[in-house]
């Protein structure tokens, strides 16, 4: 990015969130101007599980009981359809990003979590949401472990790094502007725009987007509502087929109920992701260490799930930062002590969906057409 230039919408963050957004404003007849500090999906975004999850990977019971059945309702099925939206947005886009569908299960293995798990299974039937319920007979045959089972269709897969370039492309072709390696070094706002100043030049829009994923510096007001988490995940190598028989099949993903959840899908190749092990963000200089012991540890746990891994190394192990809200639920909208900010963040535990979701609020609030379910994604809730 160098010298000046104008735009309706300046876009902070060049990750899912933020070249959704690019996309979407763009198709919209927009001027956008995208900054991002580093390379387009090169941090949190390459290293998600790229999972689009039905519901946005949220306890709809615990959701109800937070902000109200209408709300909870607006937040569930708003997800549901951004992940459907999403998978037919990539293929008449024609996004090479290994998209394949696949329905989530929620399984929980001790009698408390499979208590709270069943709660949610009633309240989403009593919602008129759709899910399947196996108790632990079905649940064995199916995935090969002791517990029970919330199914929910409608889910899917991708890769989430080159979705984004996907999206970031389409952009483009649209007219939006796309600049890598431009830090923003300070956002200046009047009563009339917003200057975004990075090291060779100067972005003047009428609104920014603020879609770092994790609080920027001088955002201090949001620290209540974000919390910087480092989750880490394992890829295992091409098991045999006899082994893979005994393990969850291929077609699904899943997510534990527990205290230390965890979430595991196949990859093209026949390999593993097993992800969890979520702690507080750490310093930088721990990083490494933190990625060799989480990588065992994940490799134990799975082991005590599925036996017949017992013995296999890891092929390889990673950390992940993400910003998490309170109650899982993504943030999309105005805050009142930045204006003509607006901000979005997709949390980590939601699934790639949730970036559509955030990008098509945040589209609403650019236009000034604000549902008033659209509060559900906001500060106040």
């Amino acid at each position: 990015m160098r010298g000046a230039v104008e735009a309706d919408v300046a876009i902070v963050g060049g990750g899912a969130v933020g070249c959704l957004t690019a996309y979407l404003c763009a198709r919209a007849g927009h001027r956008a101007v995208l900054l991002e500090a580093g390379r387009i999906a090169d941090e949190a975004t390459s290293r998600a599980t790229g999972l689009v999850i039905p519901g946005g990977g949220s306890s709809f019971f615990e959701m109800r009981q937070r902000v109200g059945l209408r709300a909870a309702r607006h937040v569930w099925e708003s997800s549901r359809r951004a992940g459907l939206e999403l998978t037919a947005l990539i293929r008449r886009l024609g996004i090479t990003c290994g998209l394949a569908p696949r329905d989530h299960l929620e399984v929980a293995f001790d009698s408390d979590h499979a208590s709270a798990l069943e709660r949610d299974y009633r309240a989403l039937v009593e919602a008129g949401l759709e899910a399947t319920w196996l108790p632990s007979s079905r649940a064995r045959k199916l995935l090969h472990v002791d517990g029970v089972v919330l199914r929910l269709g409608g889910g899917a897969s991708l890769d989430p790094f080159r979705a984004t370039l996907g999206f970031a492309r389409h952009a483009q072709r649209l007219g939006a502007a796309v600049f890598e390696r431009s830090p923003v070094a300070r956002i200046r706002r009047s009563s009339k725009a917003v200057e975004v100043v990075s090291a060779a030049g100067t972005v003047t829009a009428a609104r920014v987007v603020v879609a770092t994923g994790l609080p920027r510096p001088g955002f201090s007001a949001l620290a209540r509502h974000l919390a910087e988490v480092d989750d880490f995940a394992v890829i295992l190598p091409a098991l045999p087929a006899t082994v893979r028989r005994r393990l969850a099949p291929p077609g699904l993903s899943v997510s534990e109920r527990s205290a230390t959840p965890h979430t595991w899908h196949w990859t093209r190749g026949d390999r593993l992701v097993f992800r969890g092990a979520a702690m507080p963000a750490a310093a930088a200089r721990q990083r490494d260490q933190l990625v060799v012991q989480r990588a065992a540890q994940l490799m134990y746990e799975l082991s005590c799930l599925y036996p017949d891994i017992s013995g296999t190394q890891a092929e390889c192990g990673w950390a992940n930062r993400t910003a998490r809200t309170a109650d899982g639920i993504p943030v999309a909208g105005p805050h009142r002590n930045y204006p003509r900010h607006l901000f979005g963040v997709s949390p980590g535990t939601a699934g790639f969906a949730s970036a559509l979701l955030v990008a098509k609020v945040l589209l609403r609030w650019l236009e000034d057409a604000a549902e008033h379910d659209d509060e559900a994604f906001g500060f106040l809730r």
